[in-house]
């Protein structure tokens, strides 16, 4: 890029080169054992090892940052980078912890590769973290999160006020928030995926398996596409927004203790609204009952030999239902 002067060299094999401006390095990423990167009257500022050591100087060779992944110079309990008048600036441990501080004893950022890392800025408030484990966490000002990156099961990004700003996960799920905690975005890398945008209202949820499902709008069902045998939604006051049970039952509770969708991946599914009225009730089995407003009811379809639809008077309070349909335990 610019007078043929290279921008960017990345190499797949054992090393990339990139150079830029009057022939210096500017960075350079190593595949293999070492990575170096030099930039400015050829000052190292950035070195990246993938083995067993890293190392990179800033300024006058002072050491701006060191990075170790293996087991060589600082490389077992402790890594340490000073900066200006001896005061660490920033130290990553490969092994169990890592600390990093700066001006006045003051972390600015740890990184730990093992299960916790830990940064801290300004008056001990948390500048970054990320774990290389199963958890990352990171926070910026008066404690405030400020992106959290997780290598194992889950990633969590928050970002202003303690709202998730996004949040990425490399297992199972991955899960964004934008906005007064609201879901802006919700990729899963396994059985489902949930989008979630402003006032908490869900946008769209895409699941890989049978069904799915997506609540849009005070707290309405606007669409439910299922992985496995069931999934839920409820949103607003407290209530449940999503519950996902492996076995053979879920129950979502909605305002006042009243079931608003309950669904069972074994014989029947039961959901109660409002006041104990059943709101739909769909069987596994061999029956499905669906019952609407005061008992009267709404729908009524049968995986067998029948299939009966009555709505609204055409039937009784006194409609005879399983007696399991009755019994629900909202505890």
């Amino acid at each position: 890029m610019n007078s043929d002067d290279i921008l960017r060299v990345i190499y797949c094999g054992h090393s990339r080169l990139a150079v830029m401006n009057s022939g210096n390095i500017l960075r350079v990423i190593y595949c293999g054992h070492s990575r170096l990167a030099v930039m400015y009257n050829g000052v190292i500022l950035r070195v990246i090892y993938c083995g067993h050591s890293r190392l990179a100087v800033m300024y006058n060779g002072v050491i701006l940052r060191d990075i170790y992944c293996g087991h060589i110079i600082y490389c077992g309990h402790s890594r340490l980078l000073v900066m200006n008048d001896g005061v660490i600036l920033r130290v990553f441990y490969c092994g169990h912890s890592r600390l990093a501080v700066m001006n006045d004893g003051v972390i600015l950022r740890v990184i730990y590769c093992g299960h916790s890392r830990l940064a801290v800025m300004n008056d001990g408030v948390i500048l970054r973290v990320i774990y290389c484990g199963h958890s990352r966490l990171a926070v910026m000002n008066d404690g405030v999160i400020l992106r959290a990156i997780y290598c194992g099961h889950s990633r969590p990004l928050v970002m202003n006020d303690g709202v998730i700003l996004r949040v990425i996960y490399c297992g199972h799920s991955r899960t964004a928030v934008m906005n007064s905690g609201d879901i802006l975005r919700v990729i899963y890398c396994g059985h489902s995926r949930l989008a979630v945008m402003t006032s908490g209202d869900i946008l769209r949820v895409i699941y890989c398996g049978h069904s799915r499902l997506a609540v849009m709008n005070s707290g309405d069902i606007l669409r439910v596409i299922y992985c496995g045998h069931s999934r839920r939604l409820v949103m607003n006051d407290g209530v449940i927004l999503r519950v996902i049970y492996c076995g053979h039952s879920r129950i979502a509770v909605m305002n006042s203790g009243d079931i608003l969708r309950v669904m069972y991946c074994g014989h029947s599914r039961l959901p109660v609204m409002n006041g104990g009225v059943i709101l739909r009730v769909i069987n596994c089995g061999h029956s499905r009952i669906a019952v609407m407003n005061d008992g009267v009811v709404l729908r009524v379809i049968y995986c067998g030999l029948s299939r009966l639809a009555v709505a609204l008077i055409t039937c009784t309070r006194t409609i005879m239902l399983p007696d399991y349909i009755f019994i629900i335990d909202v505890h």
